[in-house]
């Protein structure tokens, strides 16, 4: 095997495991911006914009001193005007 010949294989084999290694870390920041991004549309937020938090609709539904229309109301209070959503979310 030709001196050139060995030299453009190894430059081959070079390539391929720098493509890898970029493709890896290109995979692993995706992977990353996916759980460390920006609120999605469909996340429910309150009147200052914030994310609303399953335990807090927890501890509404949770409360044994409030009627369902109480329940209503307080989500109403938290800017969830969607009334379908709230019935779902007090289900």
């Amino acid at each position: 095997m030709s001196v050139i010949r060995r030299g453009l294989m190894w430059a081959g084999r070079r390539a391929r495991g720098r493509a890898g290694v970029a493709l890896t870390a290109g995979g692993l920041a995706l992977v990353l911006a996916g759980c460390y991004g920006a609120p999605t549309a469909n996340v429910i937020v309150d009147c200052e914009g914030n994310s609303v938090r399953l335990t807090t609709i927890n501890a509404i539904k949770a409360d044994t001193t409030l009627t369902a229309e109480q329940k209503r109301q307080k989500l109403r209070d938290m800017c969830i005007t969607d009334e379908e959503v709230i019935t779902v979310l007090l289900r």
